[in-house]
């Protein structure tokens, strides 16, 4: 399975190469008033109005600063489209080894290895439920 690796302090995360339409810099997201973790806001694609999720909100940390080395990935699943502020994007790379995940929790759908390295690809499913 090819994907697009994401860190995120001591996780190696990844989302499926063939969801990920665009990786954007980072730009203004308007915050949506009462919006629950780990909903950032929304923000224009393309003309599109689309929801964005902050990732490290999703793993329990503080909301990602919207820096320079920010990356946000516009995500299309089934027929959503939405987008994940993440604090860096790594590469993209083929994961070996895949097996699902039963104990990371819901929001991992599998786990793969890129050499020595473990990865934990998110579950867009999961994803999606923040969105409703």
């Amino acid at each position: 399975m090819q994907v697009v690796k994401i860190g995120l302090d001591e996780h190696i995360l990844a989302l499926p190469l063939d969801s990920v339409e665009e990786v954007l810099p980072p730009l203004w997201i308007e915050p949506v008033e009462d919006a629950r973790p780990p909903l950032r806001g929304t923000l224009n694609w393309h003309g599109e109005l689309i929801w964005a999720l902050d990732i490290s909100r999703l793993f329990g940390s503080t909301p990602t600063p919207l820096t320079r080395e920010v990356r946000i990935p516009v995500i299309r699943h089934r027929t959503q489209a939405f987008a994940l502020v993440c604090p860096n994007v790594d590469d993209v790379c083929q994961l070996d080894a895949l097996t699902t995940s039963h104990s990371a929790g819901e929001r991992i759908a599998a786990v793969g290895r890129d050499g020595d390295t473990q990865v934990q690809v998110l579950n867009l499913d999961t994803l999606l439920k923040y969105l409703d």
